[in-house]
């Protein structure tokens, strides 16, 4: 019989542990570390590597001090297209305003549906993305964390 009691208590562990994990994707705000941004591309419409170069022109056009670096990154659990990364992002304000110049000047990659989605990470959240294969959780930590900044 004891074992009984022993085999429900691991059961009622692996229960609240999996549902720690699913509540708390592991992501961190940290808004002084540097961070990035994964574009997601529309799979109807998009070109990587045409798409990564007007990324890279228009970095150069509006922000050629802050040397920010791109590449096409294979993340087939976020996307069959290569992925966009544009890093060396001081901080989360650093990030955050690139980020509303995207959405408000809406350069011609921004246009015709060619990106489905911009992700704003830190690195640490970066490394969560890479680790956990997938963005389950992001969007509620984005509604948390960034939403409301970007008003």
């Amino acid at each position: 019989m004891p074992q009984k009691g022993l085999l429900l208590s691991f059961v009622f562990l692996l229960f609240c542990l999996s549902a720690k994990a699913q509540s708390n994707p592991g992501f961190e705000n940290r808004p002084d570390i540097p961070h990035c941004m994964l574009i997601i591309l529309n799979e109807d419409w998009a070109e990587p590597g045409e798409i990564s170069a007007s990324v890279v022109k228009y970095n150069l056009n509006t922000r050629r001090n802050d040397r920010l670096k791109v590449s096409l990154l294979r993340m087939p659990y976020l996307s069959n297209l290569p992925v966009i990364y544009v890093r060396e992002f001081r901080n989360e304000a650093h990030l955050l305003e690139y980020y509303k110049d995207l959405t408000n000047e809406k350069p011609d990659f921004m246009q015709m549906n060619i990106v489905d989605l911009l992700v704003p990470l830190s690195n640490a959240n970066y490394n969560q993305v890479l680790i956990q294969k997938s963005l389950i959780g992001y969007q509620q930590f984005f509604d948390k964390y960034y939403a409301g900044k970007l008003k």
